[in-house]
């Protein structure tokens, strides 16, 4: 009885962690010509509360911010030995826009 109760409620646990709301961004840093960088930072600004997070870049190039509330606006960029992307701004994001490419431009000569 005590392993049928649960075992009735684990899908109505998963049930609720899934129904909290947050989302996730997942992306990949290039350069000029299209390959990943190493190494790059990438910075989230949630643009209610000023509150960055970083994520630095493996080999791949892929940054992934988890736990996203999709709601509020959010600032996107990378930088890598002094140059920087472009800023993306994330507003009410839907989930065909939670994957961006960011590329860091050639520096001013």
């Amino acid at each position: 009885m005590r392993i049928a109760a649960i075992l009735l409620a684990l899908p109505l646990s998963g049930f609720c962690i899934a129904r909290t709301g947050l989302e996730s961004i997942t992306g990949i840093v290039r350069n000029q010509v299209g390959k990943p960088i190493s190494g790059a930072v990438v910075e989230m600004e949630d643009m209610r509360t000023l509150e960055v997070r970083s994520f630095v870049t493996p080999r791949s190039g892929k940054y992934y911010f988890y736990d996203v509330a999709p709601n509020e606006e959010y600032s996107l960029r990378a930088h890598y030995r002094g140059r920087w992307s472009k800023n993306h701004r994330l507003m009410r994001f839907d989930s065909a826009k939670k994957a961006i490419t960011l590329t860091v431009e050639r520096q001013a000569e």
